[in-house]
Formats: C-alpha cells, sequence, structure tokens
C-alpha cells in the first residue's frame, strides 16, 4: 500500500483492505445506558463531593 513501486490500483485494493483494521467504525465509541449513567453520576459527583480538610492558621 506505501510502496511507491507497485500499481496504483494495487495500492489502492491494499489500502482498501486495511482500512477496517486502521480505522474504527463510528458506531464502535457508542456507549450504553449504564456508562452514560454512570459519567452523569461521576460528574455529579466531582463537583458535590467532600471538601478536603480545613487548613489550621495560628491566630496571635
Amino acid at each position: 500500500m506505501n510502496d511507491a513501486a507497485e500499481d496504483l490500483k494495487f495500492r489502492a485494493q491494499m489500502a482498501q483492505a486495511a482500512a477496517p483494521y486502521v480505522h474504527g467504525k463510528p458506531g464502535d465509541e457508542k456507549k450504553g445506558k449504564k456508562e452514560e449513567t454512570q459519567e452523569r453520576a461521576n460528574a455529579i459527583g466531582r463537583r458535590f463531593g467532600a471538601m478536603g480538610p480545613p487548613t489550621l492558621k495560628a491566630v496571635s
């Protein structure tokens, strides 16, 4: 496919044959309901999560 010495038609066939292994399908990235719900819960949890301990300062 990347060999410039080969016939252009043959190189195009090799690129077409290799495409599924190089590029994923658009539907492969879609998440299910459980994953979407978990992501939303994680986002809310980060926003309203527990605060760290207070810093103590000496006042004179």
